[in-house]
């Protein structure tokens, strides 16, 4: 799981993450991708990875989206 996690995050050209920054919404801010790497990395209980992995999104443009 961890290594589909990062394979999906080397192959990304840009990284999106979605932030509430106002009230009741927010937008999707651009990140390093050592961000995510260590989001991962600093992961260990295999039912948190599971449930990061389904708000990961590699668009076929190279646009790595995280709800």
């Amino acid at each position: 799981m961890n290594k589909e996690l990062l394979t999906m995050i080397k192959k990304s050209k840009v990284c999106f993450i979605w932030c509430n920054v106002y009230q009741e919404d927010g937008e999707y801010l651009q990140v390093n991708k050592s961000v995510l790497i260590r989001l991962v990395n600093d992961t260990t209980n295999s039912e948190n990875l599971e449930g990061l992995k389904n708000t990961f999104t590699l668009r076929e443009d190279g646009d790595l989206y995280v709800n």
